[in-house]
């Protein structure tokens, strides 16, 4: 029988890491605060036979909203506790749709040449970094499958108003705002997975104007988010 990742938690102290340990939790021997100061912060995981399915990353209050509502689990501790990055929280959520594909393994990573072997092995990078807006290396968290995944679809939102329904249908949001730096709205892309390859996506394309935008329909690719003027387009 398969072996599930079913429970996660954060540690921001000895007396955490102690309580962590007798309740029969593995440490990921990875300081999720490395070269920012801070707390000495550690991720914690335990095996069981309900899975976890997905993984969420907030960094602000409006980012939580649809997570709650769509019945997420957060580890209530702050991953850049003691330093002066964004306040970010973990989430996790245990779901049965056909998009839901059980977790087996986690792991973190703090250098590009580790991330390249992580791909390599058929791992999933949780898209926001674990250290953002606080210096210090660049902390990713990764997970691996019970089945090779492929994404089969991608939408994307400039508001938080559909992230409770874009939860309930099986979609993982990509946790960093691609509008970062540049003013405006919140703009996050969200993509969901498939077990089965005939589904997969094998292209995507971004257009930036009209004329690239008629050019990609053209080809016979569809807009991920229609009348938008960035727009992902797929086959």
């Amino acid at each position: 029988m398969a072996k599930y990742i079913t429970h996660l938690d954060v540690s921001l102290s000895a007396t955490d890491e102690q309580n962590l340990q007798s309740h029969g939790y593995n440490k990921i021997n990875v300081n999720l605060n490395k070269g920012a100061g801070g707390n000495n912060i550690y991720l914690w995981y335990r095996y069981g036979s309900v899975a976890i399915t997905r993984l969420q990353v907030t960094f602000n209050d409006e980012m939580a909203v649809g997570l709650i509502n769509a019945g997420y689990t957060k580890i209530p501790k702050d991953l850049n506790a003691g330093e002066r990055g964004d306040v970010m929280y973990l989430w996790y959520f245990r779901g049965h749709t056909e998009y839901d594909i059980p977790i087996v393994g986690i792991d973190v990573t703090t250098t590009a040449e580790n991330e390249a072997a992580k791909y390599g092995h058929g791992w999933e990078r949780v898209a926001c970094d674990l250290n953002r807006r606080a210096g210090g290396a660049w902390i990713y968290a990764w997970v691996k499958r019970e089945k090779q995944a492929y994404i089969c679809d991608i939408t994307a939102t400039d508001s938080f108003g559909s992230d409770v329904d874009n939860f309930q249908a099986g979609y993982i949001r990509v946790d960093e705002d691609t509008n970062r730096g540049a003013g405006g709205a919140y703009v996050f892309i969200w993509y969901r997975q498939t077990t089965d390859s005939k589904r997969a996506l094998t292209d995507v394309q971004v257009s930036i104007n009209d004329r690239e935008y008629q050019q990609l329909q053209q080809q016979q690719y569809q807009p991920s988010y229609p009348n938008y003027p960035v727009s992902l387009l797929m086959p």
